[in-house]
Order: structure tokens, then sequence, then C-alpha cells
């Protein structure tokens, strides 16, 4: 029969567990000062976990200041809330829908505001490829101009237009706000006649026509608010938060826009 251990009482107990290393388990050098076997320091050990609990781990606490001051702190809780109450409406007063496709979306700017940034858009194309723009005499830049005239005078679209055929190998085509196409000579060859590129030339003018660059340049004025907040309370320098707003916010409207 193999024998019992007997302890006298619970200080016993506690004078022979207590002796612990510093991740607070006990050790087998402190326990053989007892003159214990290695069995029963194994078994010691293991009544010590379920009788006295094991070692409690450092919490998570990188949002404690900011709980505490909610809490504590009555100018923090007002402010707090009168930020969030007028971001809320500041979103929800910008909501419209877009008459062409029925899809709501968040606009804060205005077409003036579009137009001057597609001005500067269109000055900074001109200098970026100056030296690189197809004469109007060419036959290439004569079959761009006779699609979008067609496409103008179809749609009945308003306002004056411009475009501009670039030689370039990128095959791409694009229209910036106030009416300025762009159209690389790479392009051609895969719309192969007018009817291709009347597709991909109204494709890029719908985007135009529904303002999807004021939808763009919304965008900001949410994800930055957000980012700030994200990257004070997770104690970032805001990368990993302004990744994740973009996968959230930026690229579905991208998705969303193209439909």
């Amino acid at each position: 029969m193999p024998p019992r251990v007997h302890f006298a009482n619970s200080g016993s107990l506690r004078s022979v567990l207590n002796p612990v290393s510093c991740s607070g388990k006990p050790t087998v050098s402190a326990l053989r000062q007892h003159s214990l076997p290695q069995n029963k320091i194994v078994s010691l050990a293991v009544f010590r976990h379920y009788a006295f609990g094991s070692p409690r781990r450092p919490q998570y606490n990188r949002f404690t200041n900011a709980r505490i001051l909610f809490r504590t702190s009555l100018p923090f809780r007002y402010t707090t809330i009168a930020l969030g109450s007028g971001f809320a409406i500041f979103i929800v007063s910008n909501i419209e829908k877009v008459p062409e496709s029925g899809r709501w979306r968040f606009n804060c700017v205005s077409e003036a505001f579009e137009r001057r940034n597609g001005d500067m858009t269109y000055n900074m194309i001109m200098r970026q490829y100056q030296g690189h723009l197809i004469k109007s005499t060419d036959p290439r830049c004569k079959m761009v101009g006779r699609v979008l005239t067609r496409l103008v005078e179809g749609g009945e679209l308003k306002g004056d237009w411009e475009y501009h055929v670039i030689d370039g190998q990128e095959p791409n085509a694009f229209v910036i706000p106030g009416g300025k196409v762009f159209v690389f000579s790479s392009i051609l060859p895969v719309c192969q006649n007018d009817a291709g590129l009347a597709t991909v030339l109204s494709h890029e003018i719908a985007h135009n026509l529904v303002h999807h660059a004021q939808e763009r340049l919304s965008i900001p004025y949410i994800l930055q608010p957000l980012t700030w907040i994200a990257a004070a309370l997770l104690g970032d320098n805001g990368s990993i938060a302004r990744l994740f707003f973009s996968l959230m916010f930026s690229l579905p409207n991208s998705r969303a826009q193209e439909v």
C-alpha cells in the first residue's frame, strides 16, 4: 500500500508549495529543499495549480485609459459624445441617391470643387505627356474625334468636350471632370473599330456624368477621422487602420461604381 502524505494544516501545505519561480510556478530546486521525491514534486505542482489557481496572465489594457476617462471625466465624455454625434449627422446629411442607378452613396463635395480638381488633373496630365500628344491630323486622332462627336450628339450631352490621344503603351482611356477625354493609342487596336471605341468611351463618359469623381473625393472625409480615432485607440501610427478602412470603404465603392 503506497504511503499517504498527511498535512497538519493548510499553513504547512503552503510552506511547501509557496516557493515559486519568476514565472509564478513552483521550482524543482525549491521543492527539493524539502527533500521530496521527484514524483511528489510533480504531484504537488499539479495540486498547487488546481488548489490555488494558476498565475494570472497580464490583461489586455490598450483601451483601459480611454474607458477610465469616459467613465470618470465628464468633459471627455461629453466631448466624445458630441464629436461622435456630429460625425454621424455629417455622414447621414450627405447621403444621396444616384438617379441613374438608384444606388445610395456618400457625397459631400460640390460640382464646383469637382471641376477645380478636374482642371488641376488636366494640367498635370498635359505636363506629364507633353511631347506624346498625337496631332489632330493623325488618323487615330480623327477616329477618336469622330466617335466622341457621335456620342455627344446622340446622348445630347451638355458642356464642352475636349479629347486628346496620347502615344503610349498603356491600353487605357479615361474622362476627367469637365469633359476632358484622354485615349491612349495602344487601346485603339484592342477596340478594332468605331463600335469598340464607342463602347469604351461611353463607359468612361458615364462615370463622368454620374459624378463618380465627387464620390471618390468624398471618401477621405470619412476615412481620415476614422483613421485618427482608430490610431489613438490602438496605439498605431494609422497604417493598419488606414488599410482596414480602405478595404472596408474605398475598394467596395470602386467596384460598385463599375456596376
